[in-house]
């Protein structure tokens, strides 16, 4: 097999400061008794290095955007960034679902301008990535929740990305509060042997068809040794802010101007 020449790849500029953000600011926590990466939003969004991130990448030459592989990293990292950037900027504490008017929908509520080209979260997702057809993107994008994929404290990069990405879908399938889950037959007075079942993330249900064209007990055992469970349905998905604890944003408000200077369009 021939390995991917790494120099054959751009190097984006805005991801050196988005580098040293994730560096600092994702940390290893616990909440709500599931495991994963928090973010420190208080110190990110006090962090210069945001604003020159942000910057960087909204002046991205997207012509330049050629390989499958190029795709896809750019724009899972560009989706992270512009996710926490609409966290600190709204200074959301409790749940990106309080954001995005009476429907709580901030991914197609909030546009970014990259390259003269206005962008929503949902745009990005739905057509940018989803369309590549690398069901494995789901675990990489971060939706800022406890129970959504872990902000991988690295950007990624275009020269490893499949290997990024299926390390990231392994720890996220074997996170039982987050990816899949065995649950253990209550074995009662009756001498019939009940069946294992097992439950999976709710990307699952939203995101059926990307996975093995909806074959979603033979995509999770790749991951998890099911050893014959039944699929039982889903796991609640928990929309709580993925804040390290007391490291929720402080909460700001801005005037039309200055949403529109800061990239955010309402």
């Amino acid at each position: 097999m021939c390995s991917i020449n790494a120099y054959a790849f751009p190097r984006y500029a805005f991801l050196d400061p988005y580098e040293q953000l994730l560096k600092k600011h994702v940390k290893p926590y616990e909440k709500n008794n599931i495991k994963g990466s928090g973010i420190d939003y208080l110190a990110w969004q006090s962090d210069p290095l945001h604003e020159k991130a942000l910057e960087l990448l909204l002046k991205t030459d997207i012509s330049q955007i050629n390989t499958k592989e190029e795709k896809i990293s750019f724009w899972v990292n560009a989706y992270n960034l512009l996710t926490i950037d609409l966290i600190v900027k709204k200074g959301e504490r409790e749940s990106i679902h309080n954001l995005g008017g009476l429907v709580g929908d901030p991914w197609n509520e909030f546009s970014w301008v990259i390259d003269g080209l206005e962008y929503t979260l949902g745009q990005i997702h739905h057509q940018n990535l989803r369309l590549i057809g690398e069901p494995r993107i789901h675990f990489a994008l971060t939706c800022a929740a406890v129970s959504c994929p872990d902000l991988k404290a690295e950007p990624y990069w275009s020269e490893k990305i499949y290997s990024q990405l299926e390390k990231q879908t392994d720890l996220f399938m074997k996170n039982t509060g987050k990816g899949a889950k065995i649950i253990q037959p209550e074995q009662g007075k009756s001498h019939i042997k009940k069946k294992r079942k097992f439950k999976v993330s709710q990307t699952f249900q939203w995101f059926k068809n990307d996975f093995d064209r909806g074959q979603i007990e033979r995509f999770t055992a790749r991951y998890v040794p099911l050893k014959g469970a039944e699929f039982d349905g889903y796991l609640t998905h928990d929309w709580t802010l993925n804040a390290l604890k007391g490291r929720e944003p402080e909460p700001r408000k801005y005037t039309t101007k200055e949403v529109d200077v800061d990239g955010i369009y309402e």
